[in-house]
C-alpha cells in the first residue's frame, strides 16, 4: 500500500508542472485589407506564417486560443468567431484553424475584445491577449472603453496589440487599450518586426510581475530603439534585458544593484553606454533615462570631379582604433558618431598606385551637428598597345613605381586589334613599364619610362621592331 501512496504523491506534482501557465488568446485580423502586399507577399501570408512559427516556440503545455474577425462575411461587424478555445494545447487544430482563415470583411476590434473578455469573466480565467491587426476600428466600437470596463469588473488580463503596417494611421485608441490593460502597443512595419513583437508580447504574460522600473533612451532628445542589458553587480551575471523600440520601456527588477549596458540599434556607430550602478530598493516608480549625443559626418569622394566608389575608415583620434568604416558607391556616405576627434582615411577603389589613400587628421564631430567633407582624387588613364611591326602581339605588361621599383599593376595584350590595347587607371606619377612578348622569337623583355604627372590620359604604342 505504501508503494501506491508514493506513486500518487509523485504523479500529482508532475501533473501540476505540466499545466500551462495562464493561457494566451490570439485575436487574428481576417479583414479584407490583409490581402494587401508587403515584401512580395500578402500581409495575411506573412502574419499567418509568423503566428505559426511563434506558437511553435511555446511549451507544449501552453494553452493557446484563437479568435478571428472579418473572415467570413464582407460587411458584417458581428463577424467574430472563436476558432480554438482558450485552454487548448492541440497544435494541429490551431494550425488547421489559422490556415482556414480567408480575409474578407471588416475590423470589429471592440467586439472581438469583448467576446474574449466575456469568456474570461464567465470562466473566471486570467489570460494574456495578443491582438494582430492591420487596420483600426471599422465598426462602431471603442476597444479602449471595452478594456476599461473589463478592468473595472476585475477581469484579470493583459492585452498586447501589434499594429501590422499601420504607419500614418491614428493608433491612439489601440495604444489606450493596450496601456489600460497593462500591456503594450507595437508598430510592426515588416515581417521581422512582427516576429520580434509577437515574441516580446508572448513573453509579457498577465502573470508576470508588475514592472517596477522604466527606461527611456534618447538620441539628441528623441526616443530611439535600444537594447538594455542588466547585470547583477555582485555576481557579474546578466539577469535581464529590455528593448525600448523608440519609446519608454518597463520591466521588473528584483531589489538590488545593477550594472547596465545601453546599445543603440538604429543603424548607428554610437558607442555603447556603460552605467556602473543603478539601485532598485522598492516597487515605486523607478525611472531612468539615458541619452546619446550624436553627431553626423557626411563624406563625398570624387575622381577627376566625378562621384567615385571608395572606402572611408574612421579612426578614434585618442585610441588609434578603427571606429567605423563604410563604402561610398559614388554617392554621399553618412555616419552617425559619438562627438569627439577622429582621423579619416579615404581609399579610392579601382585606382592603382603607391599612395592611393588620402588621410585627414583631427576631424571634430559635434553633437547634433553635421560635418560635410569632400575629397577629389586625380587619376590617369594609361593605354598601351604592343605591336611587332604592323602586327598586334600577345604580351605581358608590368607597371612599377619608378622611384621604388614597387610593382603597382599588371595585365596583358592580345594578338588582335580589338583586344590588344590594355588600359590602366593609375595615380599621377612616374612609372616603369616592362613589356614581355609571349613569343620569344619576337625579342626579349623591354622597359620604358612614362611620366603621368599632371595628366588625365596617356596613350603609348610600343613597337618591338623599333
Amino acid at each position: 500500500m505504501k508503494h501506491y501512496i508514493i506513486f500518487l504523491l509523485f504523479i500529482i506534482p508532475i501533473g501540476v508542472i505540466c499545466q500551462s501557465s495562464n493561457p494566451i488568446m490570439f485575436i487574428y485580423d481576417g479583414s479584407g485589407s490583409m490581402w494587401g502586399e508587403m515584401e512580395g507577399k500578402t500581409k495575411h501570408e506573412i502574419a499567418r506564417d509568423v503566428l505559426l512559427s511563434t506558437v511553435e516556440s511555446f511549451d507544449k503545455s501552453q494553452g493557446i486560443g484563437l479568435v478571428a474577425y472579418g473572415h467570413r462575411n464582407e460587411k458584417d461587424c458581428d463577424d467574430v468567431e472563436e476558432l480554438i478555445p482558450l485552454e487548448s494545447i492541440n497544435r494541429v487544430e490551431l494550425i488547421n484553424a489559422v490556415n482556414t482563415i480567408k480575409p474578407t470583411g471588416r475590423t470589429p476590434l471592440a467586439r472581438s475584445a469583448s467576446m474574449v473578455l466575456s469568456k474570461l469573466e464567465s470562466s473566471n480565467t486570467s489570460a494574456t491577449i495578443i491582438l494582430i491587426t492591420d487596420g483600426i476600428e471599422s465598426c462602431d466600437g471603442k476597444i479602449c472603453d471595452v478594456v476599461k470596463e473589463a478592468k473595472e469588473k476585475g477581469i484579470e488580463f493583459k492585452l498586447h496589440i501589434v499594429g501590422f503596417g499601420l504607419k500614418g494611421e491614428d493608433t491612439s485608441e489601440l495604444q489606450c487599450a493596450a496601456s489600460t490593460s497593462g500591456g503594450e502597443y507595437f508598430d510592426a512595419d515588416n515581417s521581422d518586426m512582427l516576429k520580434e513583437y509577437l515574441k516580446v508580447a508572448s513573453e509579457k504574460r498577465v502573470e508576470s510581475p508588475v514592472p517596477n522600473a522604466s527606461f527611456n533612451v534618447l538620441k539628441n532628445g528623441k526616443g530611439i530603439d535600444a537594447i538594455l542589458k542588466f547585470y547583477d553587480r555582485v555576481a557579474d551575471k546578466q539577469i535581464n534585458s529590455l528593448r525600448t523600440y523608440g519609446r519608454q520601456a518597463q520591466t521588473f527588477l528584483e531589489y538590488g544593484n545593477y550594472r547596465v549596458e545601453v546599445e543603440a540599434l538604429e543603424n548607428t556607430d554610437l558607442t555603447t553606454l556603460y552605467i556602473d550602478n543603478i539601485s532598485i530598493v522598492d516597487d515605486s516608480a523607478n525611472a531612468f533615462e539615458y541619452s546619446f549625443d550624436a553627431g553626423h559626418l557626411s563624406v563625398m569622394l570624387t575622381n577627376n570631379g566625378e562621384g567615385w566608389d571608395g572606402l572611408v575608415h574612421i579612426i578614434n583620434k585618442h585610441t588609434g582604433k578603427n571606429h567605423s568604416s563604410g563604402r561610398t558607391y559614388g554617392r554621399t556616405k553618412s555616419f552617425e558618431l559619438d562627438p569627439g576627434l577622429y582621423n579619416l582615411e579615404y581609399k579610392p577603389l579601382k585606382i592603382s598606385g603607391l599612395n592611393t589613400s588620402h588621410f585627414v587628421e583631427s576631424i571634430l564631430i559635434e553633437a547634433n551637428k553635421t560635418l560635410e567633407l569632400k575629397h577629389n582624387f586625380k587619376s590617369v588613364v594609361f593605354n598601351i598597345e604592343v605591336i611587332n611591326g604592323k602586327d598586334f602581339i600577345n604580351s605581358t605588361v608590368h607597371i612599377s613605381d619608378s622611384a621604388t621599383n614597387t610593382h603597382v599593376k599588371g595585365g596583358r595584350t592580345y594578338a588582335s586589334e580589338s583586344s590588344n590595347s590594355k588600359s590602366f587607371l593609375l595615380m599621377p606619377g612616374q612609372y616603369s613599364v616592362k613589356i614581355k612578348p609571349l613569343d620569344k622569337s619576337i625579342g626579349a623583355e623591354r622597359t620604358i619610362q612614362v611620366d603621368l604627372t599632371g595628366l588625365e590620359q596617356y596613350a603609348e604604342t610600343f613597337n618591338f621592331k623599333n
